[in-house]
């Protein structure tokens, strides 16, 4: 009996003063308590131990055999520690006490309980979310209360949360939770983000007057009237005397008839009838009348054709017209020449007595002026009932006692804050630039795509003069040297000088065009050459020249021949030195740039008329290129229609697949004035007003004089055939131009395809036998 005292004596002395942060105690053999010893550090766990007498009902207790050994506390027992909920907020599953034990009598126990600390130093800090995680079975072992406070809609109460996986809140963990825990991860190795939903009740903090049921589902609210008629405003109020104003609601209707609108004076909670202030809207009773009405009486009504499931309606006060729209339908618009104008206009909606409707969403809009514009207009209120989609950063912290205690090995610790806003900024963001990024990235592998094939197929055309064309492009690529391109308008001088742009080294850098013929003679000098602010009036700025753009790429001088002669002079200096002095400037620049010409005149001829400059032609003439009408390269019109074709397709999003052969030959006997650039308007012109695939001769539409022509000859034709006067030999002739296709004989004769074949059977001719020709060419 003395060594128990002798213990009790030590015990209170030693268990205050010395070892603060444990708990002794006395007790038998069966958990009932002898004696707790008084830690006021742990007075509230003290005082709950004492209210139920025995240690068993907190602890796991041991078996008789085994009273030497620890034994922890289970989570659901710690939990009843009112000092554990109250400061520090924490619900867990893990074990957070050790209890030790040694004997003094046979029947008496002596223990202590100590207590680990593995709670964050931030637990109570409301702007992070505290989660423990087992990363071995992927689960949630502990979490704070403001992280509870996130998924309570979900788990009615903190146990029903704990040990679920992660799955069932996150749609989306980490890949850095595999695997266990190690002493040597760094405080914060990863930050990755997880999204999951909350129901967030936001519409209470738009709306005021709030009576009848709420109550949520995934898409709407559901609102249910009381056994009087139910209204809701929104908080802001709106001075109808100086903005407009726009409702809008989208509702679907479960008993009833949908909810009535609401504008009124006066602050809703102080009227019993609000629209005795003001105007009210719906639909009557029996549901076959669209009702508007002005301070309790009826001024407008329209007749309701049809009773949707859903309703979209659109109230518009502007310029004192009321004007409602039912789902993109007009219903009433109703001008108020005393129209009920206030500085404390309210906006709401209504139920009558026991019916109940879906509210998907609402907004309240307005604008500076009654008479300006719905498209300046500013949102001023919203209820969108939808959940939120949050968007959290989970971010993984150090803890010594977690890192450190071999019993939490597979735990790791995670703050969860929120950047929902920061991610709504960076969608923001993203929506703004997401067009231009995914056009540039498309533009990019456009360019890469066609870069190969621009620089292998230089020149359109297979004929023996295209590929001498293409032959000397290819060897004035490779140089520096001046090139003259000579031909008549619209046989594609620009387009051979770019081809000798992509084939050259140069075909990265700039290639610019300088049309000599639309640029006024008093201005072309400076758009070349540039020139320093004052140097003449109107010059306000100093301007860099064409030929400084170009540097370092081509300069194409398009219609060389109407270049003034003081011009011509200036230019030739520059092809000498290829130095450049603006404008009233005094320093002269060295560039690196190439110059190609064209001219759909005979400069020699002009050079006779010394209307152009004898040395500048031989200075822009080192190599000089001579390009065919397209009437003298025929053979290459397929080729050229195949890539118009393409071309077009894709500018106007077609699908013509082919011209039919008597397309084709209209296309091969027409006489090209234009060459190909007349070409490309027809081809232009055809797919464009395409019905179909194919495209038929009729389609082939040339310029007007040429089309007087055409009408011309086929009213000749029509005038002479006769069924019995027309000539079998003319007939064959017919046939023989249109290679045996009776199609487009009959249509430059004008006569009815039966009475065609009635007369080819009359006179014993077969049209196949003038087809050897056609077949021959399309080969």
């Amino acid at each position: 009996m003395d060594k128990e005292n002798e213990y009790l004596r030590f015990i209170r002395e030693y268990s205050v003063k010395e070892q603060p942060q444990y708990v002794y105690f006395l007790c038998h053999m069966d958990s009932y308590i002898v004696e707790i010893f008084y830690n006021p550090r742990f007075t509230p766990i003290i005082n709950e131990i004492n209210s139920q007498k025995k240690l068993s009902y907190f602890f796991e207790w041991p078996a008789q055999d085994s009273f030497e050994t620890n034994s922890m506390v289970s989570s659901k027992a710690l939990r009843n520690f009112s000092f554990f909920v109250e400061t520090l907020g924490f619900f867990t599953s893990l074990p957070l006490s050790l209890i030790r034990f040694s004997s003094i009598t046979p029947d008496l126990l002596f223990g202590r309980i100590s207590f680990q600390d593995i709670l964050p130093n931030s637990r109570t800090e409301n702007q992070f979310h505290t989660l423990y995680i087992d990363q071995l079975k992927k689960q949630i072992i502990g979490f704070s209360h403001n992280f509870y406070n996130c998924i309570k809609n979900n788990y009615k109460t903190a146990d029903d949360a704990l040990n679920i996986p992660l799955s069932d809140i996150f749609k989306h963990f980490p890949v850095y939770l595999n695997g266990p825990y190690r002493d040597t991860a760094i405080d914060f190795p990863n930050i990755n983000e997880v999204r999951f939903s909350l129901q967030e009740e936001s519409w209470s903090n738009s709306l005021v007057n709030l009576k009848g049921a709420w109550t949520f589902s995934k898409s709407m609210v559901h609102w249910i009237a009381d056994k009087e008629e139910t209204s809701v405003f929104f908080k802001n109020n709106i001075d109808t005397h100086k903005y407009g104003l726009s409702f809008t609601l989208v509702t679907e209707s479960e008993s009833g008839t949908p909810a009535s609108f609401y504008i009124c004076s006066g602050h809703p909670d102080s009227q019993r009838y609000p629209d005795t202030r003001g105007y009210r809207f719906g639909m009557n009773p029996e549901k076959t009348h669209w009702v508007l009405k002005r301070r309790g009486y009826v001024v407008a009504a329209a007749i309701v054709d049809r009773c949707y499931d859903s309703y979209s309606i659109t109230i518009t006060i502007k310029k004192r017209t009321i004007s409602i729209i039912c789902n993109n339908n007009p219903v009433i618009s109703y001008l108020d020449v005393d129209f009920q104008a206030s500085e404390n206009t309210y906006v709401g909606i209504a139920l009558r007595q026991s019916e109940s409707c879906g509210i998907k969403s609402c907004s309240l809009k307005s604008w500076d002026s009654p008479i300006e514009d719905l498209s300046d207009s500013d949102l001023i209120a919203t209820f969108h009932p939808t959940p939120t989609e949050k968007v959290f950063r989970l971010q993984r912290f150090y803890n010594e006692s977690l890192s450190n205690n071999p019993m939490y090995y597979n735990v790791a610790a995670y703050f969860l804050s929120d950047v929902t806003e920061m991610k709504e900024q960076f969608n923001a963001l993203d929506v703004k630039y997401k067009f231009e990024a995914k056009r540039a990235k498309s533009l990019e592998k456009e360019v890469d795509r066609l870069e190969p094939i621009i620089r292998k197929t230089p020149f359109i055309g297979s004929g023996s003069k295209a590929q001498a064309i293409q032959t000397w492009a290819k060897q004035v690529a490779a140089t520096d040297a001046t090139v003259l391109i000579e031909g008549p308008t619209g046989s594609g001088k620009e387009v051979l000088a770019k081809t000798i742009h992509n084939l050259s080294k140069r075909f990265k850098g700039p290639f610019l065009k300088v049309d000599c013929a639309s640029i006024p003679h008093s201005l072309l000098e400076s758009q070349l050459f540039g020139h320093e602010r004052g140097s003449f009036t109107g010059a306000e700025s100093t301007h860099k020249g064409l030929l400084e753009q170009a540097n370092g790429g081509i300069i194409f001088f398009d219609e060389i021949e109407n270049m003034d002669k003081q011009t011509q002079a200036k230019l030739l200096q520059f092809l000498n030195d290829f130095t450049v002095r603006r404008i009233g400037g005094n320093v002269s620049v060295k560039l690196d740039v190439r110059c190609i010409a064209a001219s759909n005149r005979n400069l020699k001829e002009m050079i006779a008329e010394k209307t152009f400059r004898e040395d500048l032609f031989y200075r822009i003439s080192v190599f000089q290129i001579a390009l065919p009408s397209l009437n003298e390269r025929k053979e290459d019109i397929p080729e050229l229609l195949n890539h118009f074709r393409e071309y077009f397709n894709l500018i106007y999003d077609k699908n013509v697949t082919k011209f039919l052969p008597e397309a084709v030959a209209k296309l091969e006997r027409h006489n090209w004035q234009g060459n190909v650039r007349e070409f490309r308007n027809c081809i232009e012109r055809a797919i464009l007003f395409a019905p179909g695939q194919e495209i038929e001769m009729e389609l082939i539409q040339f310029d007007s004089y040429n089309n007087n022509l055409e009408n011309k000859k086929t009213k000749f034709h029509k005038m002479k055939f006769r069924m019995n006067q027309t000539k079998p030999e003319f007939v064959k002739e017919l046939l023989k131009k249109h290679d045996g296709h009776i199609a487009a004989a009959v249509s430059e004769i004008g006569a009815s395809p039966g009475s065609f074949y009635y007369f080819l059977k009359k006179h014993d001719i077969n049209p196949d036998s003038y087809r050897q020709g056609f077949e021959e060419k399309t080969k």
